[in-house]
């Protein structure tokens, strides 16, 4: 006996119900976090950021002369001398308490977030069936993020933790391919 339209489509949405939940799969969310995760670090390694969720990335604002200065000092001297020009053109050096070790993407005078590259490092994901949150590992690297994004009256925000426009791309044709891939085995 042949089916009717209407038990056709019913049988359609039967199999629809749970396609959702396949594509938000914690694996998949899991590789989406995962991938989010390694962008970002990628986009805050090259300097730029992102003002609000799905913006385009912009280069973090440059570093203070006074601030190279500074960095170029610390790189100069293996992590254990900081030094600063005064406004008279003399310079003051100072020991650092606890050696400096400059990460591996840390130049002297590249806004970049990664003078230890601690924080960067310390960048992770958690995931839930319907978001996946960028986090931090430890909460010294939460609060220079946070002292990052706030800025102050003599600092600039530099602000990194939002997906941007791409990240926000990669992350929708990465969960299109799994709709297709779920699809296509619900009606084989």
């Amino acid at each position: 006996m042949a089916r009717t339209l209407s038990e056709a489509i019913s049988e359609v949405r039967k199999k629809l119900r749970g396609v959702e939940k396949q594509v938000r799969s914690k694996a998949n969310m899991t590789e989406a976090g995962e991938q989010l995760v390694k962008d970002v670090k990628k986009r805050v390694i090259l300097g730029f950021g992102v003002e609000k969720a799905r913006a385009a990335a912009k280069k973090f604002a440059a570093l203070s002369k006074s601030y190279k200065f500074a960095r170029k000092t610390i790189f100069g001297s293996g992590g254990h001398y900081t030094a600063y020009k005064t406004k008279e053109g003399k310079i003051v050096q100072f020991e650092l308490n606890k050696p400096i070790s400059p990460g591996e993407y840390a130049k002297p005078s590249l806004s970049n977030l990664n003078l230890t590259s601690k924080m960067i490092k310390d960048l992770k994901y958690r995931v839930t069936t319907k978001n996946i949150f960028l986090t931090f590992k430890t909460m010294l690297s939460k609060k220079k993020a946070k002292w990052a994004h706030d800025g102050s009256s003599n600092r600039p925000k530099r602000e990194f933790l939002h997906a941007s426009k791409a990240e926000y791309k990669t992350m929708e044709r990465f969960f299109k391919q799994k709709l297709r891939e779920v699809l296509a085995k619900l009606f084989r």
